[in-house]
This record gives structure tokens, C-alpha cells and sequence, in this order.
């Protein structure tokens, strides 16, 4: 082992799955940011009465908050190679509650859509995936508890939030409700400030993997290192980028992560006016919601952890949850009752929240930690017209043929599907690990789970020769 090494190792060793000052940090800047979004059923009914508009036009500001906060993945993807990923989160939160501050002067749904639906989307999408990238980077054996707790933000908003949103909206009316939840989220800001990107990031990023096959050498890359290592470095990731897309394993998670968070945002979003029309009053229906929070921290925090004890492969527990989460959409419509709905609500909650998690998980596991916010894009982008056709689903089935019943029956159907797909992976994690980049078998055998690959790529220079080395990250397939 060189020098070198051992300075990227001790440290690492010494940090890696310990640094929990920095999840608290990201749950309190989670918990602050997502506070509308995790009330999105108050805020469907109250646009509804105070702009006066239909269900289908009532549900755009959301549809465009959730669409174009992931397609804000692919910026962050392209920032990354010239600004520090800290930079980006802080530009982020900023324009996140600018956003909101400006809604809470908009005169309809319109303005609504441009200030709430365009500009908090893209900034409080871009602050969200960076401030996950560094629960990622900080976290290896831990990930999966780690980005749960994290995550909890999320649930622990929405726990909260929606009586809170409904008290301020009462009491102070909604234009003043919005401005005030704007001032709250400038807390963000300066809480993301105290976030670093770990130093041995930052070497692993400047020297590439410590494994590579094999040195590549070539007198044009020795004599001018300068201009010759960009294009080889961009002519390597390119390749890397095509590779992982012919993937079959990529198309998979990519479909499914869309369709899980497509049915998160249209059962958060809807539950409410559901429930009312089940015969609950307001008060219950945003308990209803409040429940639905309550049991999404059960399932990102306790069920993940099946997978990091080793009990269950990540990939064979997001299937099971997955196949039991349609399973709970289809059988929702048969709930009349108050506490027939609520345990619904809850059981549907704690397999998403745990699916919505492993998904997170196993894009950095199987396609390395650089590329996050490349596939974050990606999944942004398929799900954009899942969410911009999402007024119009909702009004077809609750408009026009009168009941969720059907939207939910369809949903959780498509649902069902994504879990037989991912009991493919299943087995092509045992059989065919060809399929999955730079994937090692011993690695497989050791952990029981897929390794973490954002280690065996990079471009380095070899420490014996003095050559330039490049790892080449598919040549370790089987």
C-alpha cells in the first residue's frame, strides 16, 4: 500500500457511518423544505376554494412542483463539474423560498403554478438531491439507516405541517400562511453552510479508483498530461453513461422509481378529498394525512434495516414491498369507515416509504455515487409526463366517472407490475451479473448485497510507474 493510500484510508476508516451530525443536519434542512409539499392534500382543497377551480386545475401547482423537482437532477448532474456540490444545495434552498414567499402574492392558480409549481420546484429539487448526496458520500455499510433517517424529515413534515398549515390558514388567512412557511425555510440556508463534502471524496474524485486492471500508457499522455487527460476522462464517462443505459437492470429502476414516486404524489395529494368523500369531515381527512406520515418513518427507518443486518438482499426487500404496496392500493377503494381508511393510509405509507428509500439506495449501489444526480435526472424526466398528466388522470377518474376507486385500483396494478420486475433483479443478482455495471462476484459473496460502485471507476495515475492508469469500470464483469 503507498503513501497515499493511507492517507485516503485512515481517515476514511475513521469517519465513514459515524459522521451523524450530519444527518441531523440534512433531517432539520429536509424537514423545513418539504413542508408544502408533505400538505399537498390541504393545499389541493385550499386552491380549490380560494381561487375557485375545478379538481383537475387545482392539482397543477403540485404536478409541476413534483415534475420539475426531478428533472432538477440533471442540473445538479451538469453543476457538479464545475461547482462544489455544497454551492449548489445553498443556491438551491435559496431560490426554494423565494419561491414561496413570491406564491403568497400570486392571484390565481395561474401565478400559483409559475412561483409554487416553476420556481420553488427547481430550486428545493436541486437542495434535496444534494443534501441526500451527502448522507450517500458519509455512509457506506449504514446507507440504507442513514438516508432513513435523513429521510424522516420528510415524514416528521408531514406529520406536522398539515395542522399546522391548517391553524396558520384559519387563523391568518392563506396568502399570509404561505409567506410565513417562505420565512421558515430560510432556516435552510444557512444550516446547509455547515455541510462539507468528506475530504476523501474529494481524493477519490481527483485520483479515481485505487483498483484499477491495468495501466494504459501513452507518450502523448505522459509529454502533455494537461490537454490530453479532459478528453479521455470525458471520452470514459461517456462510455460509462451509454454502457449503463443498454442495461436492462437500468430501465427497471429507472421505470420503477417514477412509478413510486408518481404514487406517492397521487395518493398524498388525493387521500384527503378521498376521505371526504368516504363521509370523514376536514379535520379527520388531515389527521388521515397526518397518519399517513406517522407510518412512512416506520417503514424508512425500521424496515431498511432487514437489508443492512443482511437479513434480506436490498433488491429482494423492495420487491416484497413493492407487491404489497399494490396490493394495499387495490383493496383501498373497499374502505368506508374512519379506521378502516387510516389503517389503509398506514399500511400503503410504510411499504412506500421503505420502497421510496431502497430505490434511493440501490441506484447509488448499482450505478455509483457520481452518477446520482445523472439518474435523478433521468427518473425526472420519465416521470414528467407521468405528473403533467396527472390533473388530468385525477379529474377523468374523480370528475367524470366520480370516485377514486378506479385510480387507485390502476395505480396499485402498476404497482404489482414493477414488483414482478424487480424479482428479476432478484435473479440476475444470483445468475447474471453481467447485467450490472462494474459489479464484482466476490463482492456479491462476502456481502450478500450488490457492492457500491462508485470505487471502481476513475483515471489515476499509477503510483509505481508514474504511468497514467485508467480503471476501466465494466472490464470486472462477469
Amino acid at each position: 500500500m503507498t503513501r497515499s493510500d493511507l492517507v485516503t484510508t485512515k481517515p476514511r476508516a475513521l469517519a465513514v457511518d459515524t459522521c451523524w451530525s450530519v444527518i441531523v443536519i440534512t433531517f432539520i434542512v429536509i424537514f423545513i423544505g418539504v413542508a408544502l409539499e408533505r400538505s399537498s392534500g390541504l393545499l389541493y382543497v385550499a386552491f380549490m376554494e380560494e381561487f375557485g377551480v375545478n379538481r383537475q386545475t387545482a392539482t397543477w401547482p403540485q404536478s409541476l412542483m413534483m415534475c420539475l423537482s426531478g428533472i432538477s437532477g440533471l442540473s445538479v448532474g451538469l453543476l457538479q463539474k464545475r461547482y462544489s456540490i455544497r454551492h449548489i444545495a445553498i443556491a438551491g434552498s435559496v431560490v426554494g423560498w423565494i419561491g414561496i414567499m413570491a406564491s403568497a402574492f400570486a392571484p390565481n392558480i395561474i401565478w400559483m403554478s409559475i412561483t409554487l409549481g416553476v420556481v420553488h420546484s427547481i430550486g428545493s429539487g436541486a437542495m434535496f438531491l444534494a443534501v441526500r448526496m451527502f448522507t450517500i458520500m458519509y455512509f457506506d455499510k449504514f446507507r440504507s439507516v442513514a438516508l432513513g433517517v435523513a429521510s424522516s424529515g420528510i415524514t416528521a413534515a408531514g406529520f406536522v405541517f398539515p395542522k399546522l398549515l391548517l391553524y396558520l390558514r384559519s387563523a391568518y388567512g392563506f396568502p399570509v400562511t404561505l409567506f410565513l412557511v417562505g420565512a421558515l425555510s430560510m432556516n435552510s440556508t444557512p444550516l446547509i453552510c455547515l455541510l462539507k463534502v468528506p475530504p476523501w471524496s474529494k481524493l477519490e474524485r481527483r485520483r479515481g479508483s485505487t483498483s484499477s486492471l491495468r495501466p494504459i500508457t501513452s507518450d502523448a499522455v505522459l509529454k502533455n498530461p494537461a490537454r490530453i487527460l479532459p478528453s479521455l476522462k470525458s471520452t470514459l464517462n461517456t462510455w460509462v453513461i451509454s454502457t449503463m443505459i443498454r442495461s436492462p437492470v437500468f430501465h427497471i429502476v429507472v421505470w420503477s422509481t417514477a412509478a413510486t414516486h408518481t404514487l406517492d404524489l397521487m395518493f398524498l395529494s388525493t387521500m384527503t378529498d378521498f376521505s371526504k368523500d368516504k363521509g370523514l369531515s376536514l379535520d379527520d381527512a388531515v389527521w388521515i394525512s397526518s397518519c399517513f406520515s406517522a407510518t412512512n418513518l416506520l417503514g424508512s427507518l425500521c424496515m431498511p434495516l432487514l437489508a443492512d443486518r443482511q437479513y434480506l438482499r436490498r433488491s429482494t426487500l423492495l420487491a416484497l414491498t413493492q407487491l404489497m404496496t399494490g396490493a394495499v392500493m387495490v383493496i383501498t377503494p373497499l374502505a368506508f369507515t374512519y379506521w378502516s381508511i387510516a389503517t389503509i393510509v398506514a399500511l400503503a405509507s410504510c411499504f412506500v416509504g421503505c420502497s421510496l428509500l431502497l430505490h434511493q439506495v440501490l441506484l447509488a449501489d448499482y450505478f455509483g455515487i457520481e452518477n446520482f444526480g445523472f439518474l435523478h435526472g433521468v427518473i425526472g424526466m420519465v416521470r414528467a409526463p407521468l405528473q403533467l398528466f396527472n390533473p388530468a388522470i385525477v379529474g377523468i377518474f374523480r370528475d367524470q366517472m366520480g370516485s377514486y376507486d378506479n385510480l387507485y385500483r390502476f395505480q396499485g396494478g402498476l404497482i404489482l407490475f414493477s414488483g414482478l420486475l424487480w424479482f428479476l433483479i432478484v435473479y440476475w443478482e444470483r445468475k447474471c451479473l453481467s447485467l450490472f455495471p462494474t459489479i464484482r462476484r466476490e463482492d456479491t459473496s462476502k456481502s450478500g448485497t450488490v457492492p457500491d460502485m462508485s470505487t471502481h471507476s476513475g483515471i489515476q495515475s499509477s503510483p509505481d510507474t508514474g504511468n497514467l492508469s485508467v480503471d476501466l469500470p465494466y472490464s470486472r464483469m462477469v
